[in-house]
């Protein structure tokens, strides 16, 4: 069964079936967060709904859709709007097999930030 493959034109594709979930576990201010469609393991759009605010961190979980064997060695982030960057850019706080964590900083006031992210194994 393919997973991986070379598209048209030389284009990386993933083949996942199972899509990777998210949820927001500490909630400050942001009160939703959404994959967006055609997302994978490897790679995929993060949409938010709220603000997090001063004083506080939001911190989004996602799950992947099929557990690695060990834990990934990086998950890159990239910011897709101005809620996500300056020095409000989101970090990775931790990394498993299963899922990865996405912390907001409290550094100021933060409206529907927005990233991408890309994971190596």
């Amino acid at each position: 069964l393919e997973v991986f493959g070379i598209g048209a034109n030389g284009h990386i594709h993933t083949l996942q079936t199972t899509a990777p979930t998210i949820a927001v576990s500490q909630q400050n201010g942001i009160t939703a967060a959404a994959i967006t469609a055609g997302a994978s393991d490897v790679c995929g759009i993060i949409t938010t709904t709220g603000t997090n605010n001063t004083g506080g961190t939001t911190v989004l979980q996602v799950t992947f859709g099929k557990t690695y064997t060990t834990a990934p060695k990086s998950v890159q982030l990239q910011p897709l709007n101005a809620g996500a960057s300056g020095v409000n850019f989101p970090f990775i706080s931790a990394i498993t097999a299963t899922t990865f964590d996405i912390t907001f900083p409290a550094l100021g006031t933060v409206v529907t930030p927005s990233v991408n992210y890309q994971v190596i194994a």
